[in-house]
């Protein structure tokens, strides 16, 4: 990767986004990258921390609330964008 590139999800097109043949993990996991050459990131300014970072043994995160928000919105479309492309794409990258 030669870096990222910050989008506004409000102007964030999910019709550009494509992704790599996906390879597998571990287990039953595959990753899939967007096919472009720089880490898309997904700037908002709509949330609210429900939290401070929460650290485990394995991972740090922090929680926010989106309920009723329009990142809601762009979130549950990135999902239905994905089944439907994975869904397309299946037979290639899976062979079912």
């Amino acid at each position: 990767m030669s870096g990222y590139k910050i989008f506004n999800y409000k102007t964030f097109d999910i019709a550009d986004v494509a992704y790599q043949n996906p390879s597998k993990s571990k287990g039953d996991i595959y990753m899939c990258h967007f096919d472009k050459p720089f880490d898309v990131l997904i700037q908002t300014k709509d949330t609210t921390l429900k939290s401070s970072i929460i650290e485990t043994e394995k991972e740090a995160y922090i929680e926010l609330d989106v309920k009723g928000t329009d990142l809601q919105t762009f979130i549950e479309n990135i999902d239905s964008y994905n089944i439907d492309y994975i869904h397309k794409k299946c037979k290639e990258w899976f062979d079912q």
